[in-house]
Order: C-alpha cells, then structure tokens, then sequence
C-alpha cells in the first residue's frame, strides 16, 4: 500500500513503520519457509535414495537366504535317501 493512503486512512508513521518491517519479516519467513521446504524435498529423495539401498540389501539378503536354504533342502534330501538307504531300519 502507498504510504499517502496509510496516512489517508489515518494509520500514524509509526504504525506504518511496524506495518512495514512486519511486511519485511513476512518476506524473510517465507524466503525461510521455501528454503526449508526445499530441504524436506532434498531430504525425501535421501531417504528414497536410502530405501532403496535398504530394499536392495535386503534381497540381496533375502536371495543369499533363499540360496541357503535351497541347498540346505538338497543336502537334508541326500541325507534321508542315504540313511534310508544304508540304515532302513530308521
């Protein structure tokens, strides 16, 4: 607003001047909350990076797990053909 129309509406100086610097911390806020909005974004595609490292740790871990119990499987197969093989009477 012009400061004539302020002072038309009968708003003293000095609350024109609270009214300004007000107007200027607003400025300054939202300057600060686009910045901290920013970083949220930033910080959502981290956490999305990490995820996804996780997620592939993860199968990798669930695959190497999987692995293991295949050939855990194959081996106790050997094993109860050979004993009932060699040892029937079990």
């Amino acid at each position: 607003m012009n400061m004539m129309v302020l002072k038309m509406l009968g708003i003293s100086e000095e609350d024109i001047k609270q009214i300004q610097l007000l107007f200027e911390q607003g400025k300054d806020l939202v300057k600060e909350f686009n910045k901290l909005k920013m970083d949220v974004e930033q910080i959502k595609k981290d956490v999305l990076v990490l995820l996804k490292a996780e997620d592939e740790d993860y199968k990798t871990l669930l695959n190497n797990l999987i692995d293991v119990e295949e050939n855990l499987s194959k081996k106790i197969d050997k094993m109860e053909k050979y004993i009932k093989k060699n040892l029937p009477e079990l």
